[in-house]
């Protein structure tokens, strides 16, 4: 298989999951998340919550969660609330807090 139909069949796989994300329940993530990298080869996987107003941080459940039950490297969305990506000083300040605590407990 070529490297550009590699690339587009990893892209159907991934839209497949995209669209799918609406309807899954929470014992479905790992399972989809193994079939994701299992038909679709990713490695890799954005983890964030509330895609219908554009994501938003994932709760440290499932992320705890993702990162004991796969093999997949996580990419932890950090965005707190929906409404534009322009942050305050102390909203910085609180991401900033929050991530430090995920990379000591997760990375």
């Amino acid at each position: 298989m070529s490297k550009k139909e590699q690339v587009e069949q990893l892209t159907n796989y991934m839209a497949n999951f995209v669209d799918h994300i609406g309807k899954v329940l929470p014992d479905d993530i790992i399972e989809k998340l193994d079939e994701l990298a299992d038909k679709g080869g990713a490695k890799r996987v954005e983890l964030n919550s509330a895609l219908s107003v554009g994501g938003l941080t994932p709760t440290l459940a499932t992320l705890k969660r993702v990162k004991r039950d796969t093999d997949l490297k996580v990419i932890c969305m950090d965005r707190p609330r929906a409404a534009g990506f322009a942050y305050s000083f102390s909203e910085f300040e609180t991401m900033k807090r929050r991530m430090q605590k995920v990379k000591k407990r997760f990375v």
